[in-house]
């Protein structure tokens, strides 16, 4: 019986087949003969045979290809590439500079484009997930870690800022002063964010997390940087309304940031959509997150020089210096630091907590856990756990939310009585990114309509980007604003131009359909008392002249012998603006069925019992 990987090679042959078919006879440029021809003048090439025609292709919005590309040494580096038809610029991120070893200039240009959150959390949605190899600098960033960091005597992570050693900074202290005083005169008009502001530095103070500089002089013999730090107020937030952020991405005099120095390190985070998946198929679920994660993490005595800042709370009192002492949101290696230790706790008391273990390895994104089990003594075992686990490395779980009430019988009173340890507010709060009803155990949506009209297409994606559905409920509606947003790309409108008023209208009754995303409610478990805790698949794929898509359904039967089926996930895609056959469609939407059912049978393991993929397409299942 063939395998999955041996499914997706043939879909993949098989379109190549059909897209070749149907162009003119191409010709076939072979990339050694470029290289041999041009060495000297060629500097990024693909590692592949390519093939070209005469026939002018159309643009496709927001396509990806995943390219190799020469680094100064002549070696072949993977690198993914977003092609923009409308960018009038080429550019490249700084990760990928370091990578391909290439010289730098610095130059001033202005430049204007789509906000880059916007448009990464648009595109990452649209996206799923391949695996990564370890650079060679992640593979020393590693090593470092297993070579250098230490615990203190209760347990406490001890780690080393990763330096890059070819990275020289300059002077920062100017610039830093320089916006912590307009940072001062911000927040004399604001007096309730200056309380809050400084009601979380003298916390970071009163926690050791931070302590004065006492000796000046030192600073002057070694390499040193200043932070500049400012406030993000969330409206949203539980238990921390106002979060001090520290910019260590701000350039000293040699052009270079803490950040530039700093190795980020391999991306250990797990993927979003394989947790928010098991996080439906379980009877019992809690969430909890660490309390301030990053922060119970010691930066090394000898590193801190690099984590100062400027602080006083009045303004006419002597400006003075502090040095972070713990790992700092903000610099580019505090994501890796924190959930490295967190698997470095799984690693070595997996034997004692084993429950624990796997799911701070598999259920937690950032600082946020999502699990669950079959039984509420499960359940408990699992949360008891957690807590004894992360003790170890003086991490503290608070916020704790369950689907059922008796779970939280088995907490102390003393802990029960804490608003902040565990949290009943019957509204609905996000888990994973997504509304969660506890309570009634639902799924749900918010989308808060603009009353701003919507006049350009940069306008346009911001609004559509705000709608974050993971696991593509919610698909068939979204697919239209989709292919909206492509007409306005086929027409080469730039993005801040403004649209006419046919667009304006078309949008303006899609937007505001919207707002009905709000009465949307689906069941967070797909899985209800399933005796067998076995699950059967059923997926489908469909295309047609505009759009195609893939979507799968969970089936179990319950200890009354009930069947149940729900949608456990989706993916839709627009169709390329250049003329394909609707058998070709098919083909790609088969082969997005496999890979979304890739993603799912990576999520669940062991727990699929039986496969079922279906296509209505002669050609697909010929």
């Amino acid at each position: 019986m063939p395998t999955l990987t041996d499914f997706i090679k043939f879909l993949t042959e098989r379109s190549h087949t059909l897209r070749m078919l149907g162009q003119n006879k191409p010709k076939t440029v072979n990339t050694k003969q470029i290289l041999q021809k041009k060495k000297k003048e060629e500097r990024f090439v693909l590692a592949s045979t390519v093939a070209t025609t005469r026939k002018q292709m159309s643009q496709v919005i927001l396509s990806t290809a995943q390219v190799f590309v020469q680094d100064s040494n002549g070696n072949l580096v993977t690198c993914r590439a977003l092609l923009d038809p409308g960018s009038q610029f080429n550019l490249i991120t700084a990760d990928l500079v370091q990578r391909l070893k290439l010289q730098q200039i610095k130059r001033n240009t202005i430049i204007s484009g789509v906000d880059k959150q916007q448009l990464q959390r648009f595109w990452e949605q649209e996206t799923l997930s391949e695996g990564r190899f370890y650079t060679e600098e992640e593979k020393r960033y590693e090593k470092q870690f297993l070579e250098t960091t230490t615990r203190d005597v209760d347990g406490r992570f001890i780690v080393r800022l990763p330096v890059r050693p070819g990275i020289i900074l300059g002077e920062s202290r100017s610039q830093a002063q320089r916006r912590f005083e307009q940072l001062e005169r911000r927040l004399v008009k604001q007096p309730q964010i200056k309380q809050a502001y400084c009601e979380f530095m003298r916390e970071y103070e009163e926690l050791h997390h931070m302590t004065l500089v006492e000796d000046l002089e030192s600073l002057k013999s070694k390499e040193s940087y200043f932070i500049p730090h400012q406030a993000v107020v969330r409206p949203d937030s539980v238990t921390t309304k106002l979060r001090v952020v520290f910019d260590a991405s701000a350039k000293t005099t040699f052009g270079t940031s803490l950040n530039d120095k700093l190795m980020p390190g391999p991306n250990l985070q797990k993927d979003l959509l394989h947790i928010t998946l098991r996080f439906r198929v379980h009877e019992y679920v809690v969430t909890a997150d660490i309390k301030k994660m990053f922060r119970q993490i010691l930066i090394h005595q000898k590193d801190r020089v690099l984590q100062l800042i400027f602080w006083r709370e009045d303004a006419r009192k002597p400006l003075r210096v502090y040095q972070l002492n713990t790992v700092t949101y903000g610099t580019a290696s505090a994501p890796y630091h924190a959930i490295r230790c967190l698997k470095e706790l799984a690693t070595i008391y997996r034997k004692k907590y084993p429950a624990a273990a796997r799911i701070l390895e598999e259920d937690m994104y950032t600082d946020d856990i999502s699990t669950g089990a079959r039984t509420i003594q499960e359940l408990v075992q699992i949360c008891q756990q957690l807590e004894a686990i992360l003790l170890k490395g003086q991490f503290c779980l608070h916020k704790w939310r369950f689907n059922n009430p008796d779970v939280l019988q088995q907490f102390s009173k003393q802990q029960r009585m804490d608003k902040f340890y565990t949290l009943n507010k019957e509204e609905p709060l996000k888990t994973l990114g997504i509304l969660w009803d506890s309570a009634q155990d639902q799924l749900q949506y918010q989308v808060k309509i603009s009353k701003d009209q919507a006049t350009t297409k940069r306008e346009v994606l911001s609004r559509m980007s705000q709608i974050f559905d993971p696991l593509g409920l919610v698909g068939p509606v979204l697919i239209k604003g989709k292919l909206f947003m492509q007409k306005l790309w086929s027409e080469a409108l730039d993005w801040d131009q403004p649209l006419s008023q046919e667009h304006i209208i078309a949008w303006d009754s899609y937007y505001s359909s919207l707002s009905q995303f709000n009465d949307f409610r689906v069941p967070r478990n797909v899985n209800p008392q399933n005796i067998k805790d076995r699950l059967i698949i059923f997926g489908f794929s469909d295309a047609s002249e505009k759009a195609y898509g893939a979507c799968i359904y969970v089936v179990s039967t319950d200890n009354q012998g009930n069947i149940h089926s729900y949608l456990l996930c989706s993916k839709s895609r627009v169709a390329p603006l250049k003329t394909l056959t609707l058998p070709r469609l098919e083909l790609k939407a088969a082969l997005l069925l496999s890979k979304l059912y890739n993603i799912v049978k990576i999520a669940f393991k062991d727990k699929i019992e039986q496969v079922r993929l279906w296509s209505d397409s002669t050609i697909v299942l010929g």
